[in-house]
């Protein structure tokens, strides 16, 4: 494969990367609405402070930067395939 055909390729015409794109960021605007809704709920419902109404972000991305490390280390030494399905399965 020649530069020229390389240039004109584009990953917006991968049908396989536009799926998984496509999936991700549906997931991705899931996980951002879940975080409002959250938001909304405590603040309104039961009438938390500016404060709390903060810490709640930092709650939800607690986990990632605690875990994220040996998440890294689990990642690299397991089956990709098989650590992607019981991930999957365990957030079903």
């Amino acid at each position: 494969m020649n530069a020229s055909t390389q240039a004109g390729t584009s990953l917006l015409k991968n049908k396989v990367y536009m799926r998984v794109y496509s999936a991700f960021a549906t997931a991705t605007f899931g996980d951002w609405f879940d975080a409002l809704a959250i938001q909304v709920l405590v603040g309104y419902r039961w009438q938390a402070s500016p404060l709390m109404l903060a810490l709640i972000p930092v709650s939800i991305a607690l986990p990632g930067i605690l875990l994220g490390s040996f998440a890294g280390v689990v990642a690299d030494r397991l089956n990709k395939l098989k650590l992607m399905r019981m991930c999957d399965l365990l957030t079903a």
